[in-house]
């Protein structure tokens, strides 16, 4: 009984809202071709350029829960710095044989990155 009143009341509600958008169907369209929507969906098809259809709010999750897992694990944070050093150095190594004009590939950064197991 209680879904059929759902039920129902779903379908009052649709009736509704197909009442409102018909009567209101001109003011519609109008209020959607506004330069002000334009700008709106100008900005939304910027936004799903650049997450590739991604929902910004998915990634925001997807990052924070990383972040709270790297929190987590101070021996990830440790190997983490350690790799970043070890970059940083190559890379100060790279840039004091360019002043010099000697172009050569520091060592760092011609290995690749270790597998991570899973």
């Amino acid at each position: 009984m209680t879904e059929l009143c759902h039920e129902q009341s779903r379908g009052l509600v649709r009736q509704q809202t197909l009442t409102a958008g018909t009567v209101s169907g001109d003011a519609t369209t109008r209020a959607r071709d506004t330069p002000f929507r334009d700008l709106d969906h100008a900005r939304e098809a910027l936004i799903a350029r650049l997450t590739a259809g991604l929902s910004p709010a998915a990634l925001r999750a997807a990052l924070a829960d990383w972040l709270i897992h790297l929190a987590a694990a101070p021996g990830k944070q440790l190997e983490l710095a350690s790799l970043w050093a070890a970059h940083a150095r190559s890379l100060c190594a790279y840039l004091g044989q360019i002043g010099l004009g000697q172009h050569a590939l520091p060592d760092a950064l011609g290995v690749p990155a270790p597998a991570v197991p899973r």
